[in-house]
């Protein structure tokens, strides 16, 4: 898989969520995603004129701000192990990864887990070392 290719797909399921983005120095919320002829269009709420503005460019010029894994909060990682059940004994470590020693995981149970990973924007994926991403500043998504 292309860096494009892992990008897009990162982005696009995060959209539910409200996932920022960069593009020329401006940050904005991506609402919709269109990829024809490897363009990407982003459009941001104006909350002063009452609606979106549109904007068009290729998919590598956007970069999304992600939390690192180590970002999560104690509180994050106790729903983790909610998502996970009581079922499973295993370790959480701080880039990400869950080392299972006794269990299993359904794809119910691994489908929430990342539904959750990308409602509070983390990046499971690798994407802020690999340049893709930027590391979102404390409170970006803070609700």
């Amino acid at each position: 898989m292309t860096d494009k290719e892992l990008l897009l797909k990162d982005l696009c399921a995060r959209l539910p969520y409200g996932v920022k983005t960069i593009y020329k120095n401006i940050i904005m919320e991506v609402f919709v995603i269109s990829t024809f002829l490897n363009d990407m269009c982003c459009l941001k709420w104006d909350s002063h004129k009452g609606y979106f503005n549109q904007t068009h460019a290729h998919i590598g010029e956007f970069k999304p701000y992600l939390r690192p894994m180590s970002s999560m909060t104690e509180e994050e990682c106790d729903i983790i192990e909610e998502i996970l059940g009581d079922n499973c004994i295993f370790d959480f470590m701080g880039n990400g990864d869950i080392i299972l020693h006794k269990g299993n995981f359904t794809q119910k149970t691994l489908s929430k887990l990342y539904d959750f990973y990308n409602s509070i924007h983390v990046d499971y994926r690798g994407l802020i070392p690999k340049g893709l991403a930027l590391e979102a500043p404390e409170g970006m998504y803070k609700h």
